[in-house]
């Protein structure tokens, strides 16, 4: 199980790793930076990473040992679920940057966009409890309680001590031109939170295959997460996006909890 999680983080990070160090190496040899480059450089190190880890656990890949008739009935019962979700996740997350485009001017585009990548790491201590726990909750079985306790004690000590420092942190890494970023990143910051506690519960439901419950919560918050940005948005600004975004997340996390603590006991 050890060597399983390590096989998974070394194909979670190295190929990004190894992306960065093949587009460094291109710009050295002055090759034109381009989408077809990009791409090539990407899949080439997603390939490389790929056949390393294949080589080294022995993983057979033959096509009789696959059952492409039960991956593909999975795929069509479950795995579209999953797929449309992942879009609408995608959507909702640049919900707020689509919006400002539409409503305002770049300079919001540009504060909000900052806001959102400086918090943007928070989401992923809280998730990745999800992911740890993920095989032991097939079948019904759920999260230890104290998992869930000191995972949301976690989660909040890292939005205050988040809100407390992104503002001396904006002021020392790009002055007082960005002094407007600060407080759209602590509404971040509170969103990327939740949103990776949202994530934990997400992990549950997706372990025991429920699907379909997934879609219908992401395509909700996805539908609150364009008509509250675009009108919050129209009226202010980057923080509205700020807003749009943690009342998003808020509904992220509120839904799944509810049916997790709730509807579940």
């Amino acid at each position: 199980a050890s060597a399983s999680f390590k096989g998974l983080a070394i194909l979670n990070a190295t190929p990004t790793v190894m992306f960065l160090l093949l587009l460094g190496g291109s710009n050295l040899l002055s090759w034109p930076l381009n989408a077809t480059l990009c791409a090539s450089l990407f899949f080439l190190s997603q390939g490389i990473v790929a056949f390393f880890l294949i080589s080294h656990y022995g993983i057979a890949i033959k096509p009789y040992r696959v059952g492409f008739a039960y991956l593909l009935k999975r795929n069509t019962s479950l795995g579209l679920n999953v797929y449309w979700a992942s879009f609408l996740a995608a959507l909702s997350a640049q919900a707020g940057i689509f919006s400002l485009q539409f409503v305002k001017t770049p300079a919001d585009v540009a504060i909000f966009s900052l806001a959102v990548t400086v918090s943007a790491p928070l989401t992923m201590l809280p998730s990745a409890v999800g992911t740890a726990y993920f095989s032991r909750l097939a079948s019904g079985n759920r999260f230890p309680p104290n998992v869930l306790r000191y995972s949301w004690l976690v989660a909040t000590f890292l939005a205050v001590c988040f809100g407390m420092v992104v503002p001396f942190a904006v002021q020392f890494l790009y002055g007082d031109r960005y002094k407007g970023v600060s407080f759209s990143a602590q509404i971040c910051g509170v969103a990327a939170v939740l949103h990776g506690m949202g994530d934990v519960y997400n992990r549950f439901f997706l372990a025991n295959r429920e699907t379909r419950l997934l879609l219908g919560v992401v395509s909700v918050v996805c539908l609150i997460s364009i008509i509250v940005s675009l009108v919050a948005g129209l009226f202010f600004g980057s923080v509205g996006a700020s807003f749009a975004r943690l009342i998003a997340s808020g509904v992220y996390v509120g839904v799944f909890g509810y049916i997790y603590h709730v509807r579940r006991c």
